[in-house]
């Protein structure tokens, strides 16, 4: 929980979608930014990123050394499944498990790499803001979404099946992580919190719902790198970073 004696030390806050290592427009994102922040100082604009920091483009590395090392005094992260998939994958390496040719780097990750990433929260909740920050999404109707909603569900979570009880003919919500069956969970979100969330790249850019925001525009399959501000004098404006290229086509 971000309290109002932290926020009031920045002029604006933007959250940031799904990033996959794509390190180039990252920084062409935080030139952006802190050119647009009315003091022009980096330190003033709080970043946010909704997950999967790494994994998949071509500098996961360079990505973590920006928020980490170099920006980690304004850029804070939730947890996303493929920051949770690379800790598992380090996990077996060090069992002796080898991993394949796509995941070598995650061998010679440093240690303070993979204790940032550890320490990473699911969820980011602003109360001053009336918003929450989850990768993926979460779980509607039951009490405290943002402490209850499983782990699992938070970082992989994209549609919902509604069902019946045979029973009651009461109805209840089946979380999945398929988009093929079901509607986008976010169509389900009735508040009072705004969501911000990523992970669902087969949608793209979701600004349609009263309650929740995906940002997530497939920078790492050649789209766009995206970007909302939720405080500031942009407040609202969405803009996005177009990618160098599709990563994942080679």
């Amino acid at each position: 929980m971000l309290t109002d004696d932290y926020l009031d030390s920045f002029d604006e806050i933007v959250v940031i979608g799904d990033i996959h290592g794509c390190s180039d427009e990252l920084e062409e994102l935080l030139v952006r930014v802190h050119t647009e922040t009315p003091s022009q100082d980096p330190s003033k604009c709080l970043k946010i990123l909704v997950g999967d920091l790494v994994n998949k483009g071509p500098n996961s590395l360079r990505v973590l050394e920006l928020c980490r090392d170099i920006y980690h005094k304004s850029i804070i992260s939730v947890r996303g499944n493929h920051d949770d998939l690379v800790l598992d994958l380090h996990n077996k390496y060090k069992s002796g498990e080898r991993l394949s040719e796509k995941n070598k780097w995650i061998e010679s990750l440093p240690a303070r790499y993979i204790s940032y990433l550890e320490k990473l929260p699911y969820t980011i909740t602003i109360p001053s803001l009336n918003c929450v920050i989850v990768h993926a999404g979460l779980q509607p109707a039951i009490e405290d979404p943002a402490k209850n909603t499983p782990t699992e569900l938070m970082t992989t979570m994209r549609n919902i099946v509604v069902m019946e009880n045979p029973e009651t003919k009461d109805h209840f919500y089946r979380c999945t992580k398929s988009n093929q069956e079901g509607a986008p969970w976010a169509t389900f979100w009735s508040g009072p919190e705004h969501i911000y969330f990523g992970h669902d790249a087969r949608r793209r850019l979701q600004n349609q719902h009263e309650f929740a925001t995906g940002l997530d525009t497939g920078c790492v399959y050649g789209d766009k790198l995206s970007y909302v501000y939720i405080k500031g004098p942009r407040n609202h404006y969405i803009g996005s970073i177009k990618a160098k290229k599709d990563y994942t086509s080679s």
